[in-house]
């Protein structure tokens, strides 16, 4: 079986070496609680991906991003005292995404593109409840399916360097919906 897969990857590896990129993002997530009146505080947004780039101007790659926000409030009991309550949020995603580069509205060599990924989110909450007379702590996992819009902008400073920003629209959390905002480097090969 080994020398099976070996001897694929040689077969493939040609084709996988044109047009491969690797890129970090770095920048600022909004998690919108859809269940509840106020929202996370805005967080951030850290992650890298690893692509190819086809001749038709579409592109797929591996992506995994780390998501952090965090929550702050009063909470009034029967009897009228109020207690502290913070949340902090984490969440780890492994996506495959599909973008496409719009290369007929590139202007000043800033290029627009957009795409959709599909993959798995971990999530962690812990909340804190601290009030006169005790302090209740909690911790719940949530893994599941998670989904995403991608839309930005790439501008090229070299050859085989660019940078650009990119928003993502990201669905992957019971009750919330991520809105984020990064810079991206990326250097293709």
């Amino acid at each position: 079986m080994k020398k099976l897969i070996t001897l694929g990857m040689l077969f493939f590896m040609p084709v996988l070496s044109a047009g491969q990129y690797v890129g970090v993002n770095l920048g600022m997530n909004n998690g919108v609680l859809t269940n509840q009146s106020h929202n996370d505080k805005v967080g951030f947004k850290l992650g890298g991906n690893y692509g190819w780039k086809f001749d038709s101007n579409f592109r797929a790659e591996a992506e995994i991003n780390y998501r952090e926000n965090h929550q702050k409030a009063d909470k009034s009991s029967e009897n009228g005292a109020v207690a502290k309550k913070s949340t902090e949020k984490y969440s780890l995603t492994y996506m495959a995404n599909v973008l496409y580069d719009v290369q007929n509205l590139q202007t000043y060599g800033i290029v627009p593109y957009f795409g959709v990924g599909i993959g798995y989110a971990q999530n962690t909450e812990k909340s804190k409840v601290k009030g006169v007379a005790a302090t209740k702590q909690d911790k719940v996992r949530d893994n599941r399916l998670a989904y995403q819009g991608i839309v930005g902008v790439k501008m090229p400073i070299n050859e085989t360097l660019s940078v650009g920003a990119e928003y993502h629209y990201h669905a992957g959390k019971a009750h919330t919906k991520d809105h984020s905002l990064a810079m991206t480097v990326v250097r293709s090969f």
